[in-house]
């Protein structure tokens, strides 16, 4: 990924956040499901539909079955947003 649109990827973060319930949760672009033990399929639902309304969009279902990171979110943001 090139540079990050700085809105999409505060809003991403602040998502993750809700969703997990942790404020102060740290993120890298590269954190993924490997990072974060609750994040299990009943989550990547809640993420996606979070994402989908903050940002007026729809994922597609490849969209949801391949994004494993927070960067893989902002990337996909990015591209339905465009």
């Amino acid at each position: 990924m090139n540079q990050s649109d700085p809105f999409v990827l505060h809003e991403v973060r602040r998502i993750f956040r809700e969703v997990f319930e942790e404020p102060d949760m740290p993120m890298e672009l590269s954190t993924s499901r490997d990072h974060i033990s609750e994040w299990d399929s009943v989550v990547q639902v809640k993420l996606v539909l979070a994402m989908e309304d903050a940002f007026q969009i729809e994922f597609s279902t490849d969209d949801v079955a391949s994004i494993q990171t927070v960067g893989g979110f902002v990337e996909a943001v990015e591209r339905r947003r465009a």
